[in-house]
């Protein structure tokens, strides 16, 4: 084979609401536009010593020498930059020629939706979102079962993986169904600045300690904190909340568990985050996403703030922000984080070459190319990622302890797990309205939870799940 590169590789824009950290989307499936762009890379020539070291070629050649393929769906961003960068290293080892389709995050899940559905379908490994899209694709058995290649083999060490992370990609029968590549969680952003000048020594650890000192520091040119008003798109901020007041979105934590938006629980937590957001947010808080409170937070009007730990860098950002390193600390959320996996790679059930997916999902997920992506900025899944040298270069200390504290002990997912998910979110939303606007808190969850129950109670008929 040749030693040649064809690349046709075109940089998008992305507009609306999207997660993003050096080009990684974490999972709020707002509109996004990109064009779609083919990548073909063909053989190189250096070897990634540590990450293919135990990549054989079994499956990889077919009789008589000649080298096999694998279809690979990706979106264009860091994760795939760096595979893109160091995919020649991988081909050469195991004699496996990739073919990567990049497309944009929602054009993936769409993709994938048409082609398993039709059962027409050439893609081997995909790179996705599980918290939009496992549900469906678990229920239409549209993805390969990993359970015995990651806890069979002891170098790639599925251990590695935080507790949470690996419960994230593991369906209720217990099947893992992807190798994660990115986690996100919540993290407390604040002001050092202020937390000085108000002689505020710690920061807060609990939820009463939280609203105490989003009172002391909330002004007239400064909000004591900011969280998610905007209906749908506060849900995955609020479920920190639900969980720290020992609710969850269904009974006993199953997905397709009977709906508990309107236990006691869930209704105290409702309660909390409305009062919360209504005495010491800012005005206008239920038109706000991440984007206008991290607007805000850059612009020096909020003390305190609870987001993705993805948008750290922008803060200190002088092209993004008004702030200084000086003026922004960063700390585990008050509430109980959620570890989401905003990307992971799973294996399509009907793949003609399943023992070179899992060679190409070994690579791309191993410890060595999960070190080199927290080197771009990536928010690795993998506890060793977190302790490389890369990261301490990468990130900052206090950036680094909430992470790990995040990932050993979160909840592995921020939203109820239904295909209706984005229904499900608006339902509950309203109730979130409700609470911040100071309304009928029970009375709104019982509407919500009613909403709920029925999307559950449609899913569980169509994919025979009852």
């Amino acid at each position: 084979m040749s030693v040649t590169t064809s690349l046709t590789w075109r940089r998008s824009t992305v507009r609306g609401a999207a997660h993003t950290v050096v080009g990684l989307h974490i999972a709020d499936n707002e509109e996004v536009a990109m064009r779609s762009t083919r990548v073909i890379a063909v053989l190189g020539t250096t070897v990634l010593a540590g990450g293919l070291a135990a990549c054989g070629t079994s499956g990889a050649a077919n009789e008589g020498g000649e080298t096999s393929s694998l279809q690979v769906m990706m979106s264009p961003h860091s994760i795939t930059d760096m595979i893109e960068e160091r995919l020649p290293e991988f081909e050469e080892a195991t004699g496996i020629d990739v073919e990567i389709t990049s497309l944009n995050e929602d054009q993936v899940s769409q993709q994938l939706r048409v082609e398993f559905g039709s059962g027409n379908s050439e893609t081997d490994v995909f790179l996705y979102r599980p918290p939009q899209d496992s549900a469906q694709f678990v229920n239409n058995a549209w993805i390969a079962d990993l359970t015995d290649k990651v806890e069979g083999d002891a170098e790639f060490d599925w251990n590695d993986f935080g507790a949470p992370t690996r419960e994230a990609v593991t369906s209720t029968e217990g099947n893992v169904i992807a190798v994660p590549v990115a986690t996100a969680r919540q993290m407390l952003f604040y002001r050092t600045d202020l937390f000085a000048e108000a002689g505020i020594e710690n920061v807060p650890t609990t939820l009463e300690e939280l609203e105490a000192t989003a009172a002391k520091l909330d002004g007239d040119d400064v909000a004591g904190i900011c969280l998610r008003g905007q209906r749908a798109q506060a849900v995955t901020t609020f479920g920190q909340f639900l969980y720290a007041f020992d609710g969850d979105w269904n009974d006993g934590g199953a997905p397709y568990g009977d709906a508990t938006i309107d236990s006691p629980e869930a209704i105290e937590a409702l309660e909390y985050y409305g009062n919360l957001v209504s005495n010491y947010g800012p005005d206008g808080v239920l038109n706000m996403s991440w984007a206008e409170c991290s607007a805000l937070f850059s612009q020096g009007k909020l003390a305190m703030y609870i987001e993705g730990d993805d948008r750290w860098p922008e803060f200190t950002d002088p092209e993004k922000s008004t702030l200084t390193t000086e003026q922004v600390g960063y700390a585990p959320s008050p509430a109980k984080t959620s570890v989401v996996t905003p990307q992971a790679f799973g294996m399509a059930a009907g793949s003609d070459n399943p023992d070179g997916a899992w060679e190409f999902i070994r690579w791309a997920t191993s410890k060595e190319m999960a070190a080199e992506m927290q080197a771009a900025g990536v928010m690795g899944a993998r506890d060793s990622a977190w302790e490389s040298e890369q990261t301490a270069e990468k990130f900052p200390a206090d950036v680094v302890t909430a992470v790990q504290d995040g990932n050993a002990n979160g909840v592995p997912y921020d939203r109820p797990r239904i295909v209706s998910v984005g229904e499900a979110r608006d339902a509950i939303g309203g109730a979130l309205v409700t609470a911040i606007e100071g309304g009928d808190v029970a009375a709104a969850a019982k509407t919500a939870n009613e909403a709920f129950q029925q999307l559950i109670d449609s899913e569980k008929t169509e994919f025979g799940l009852e």
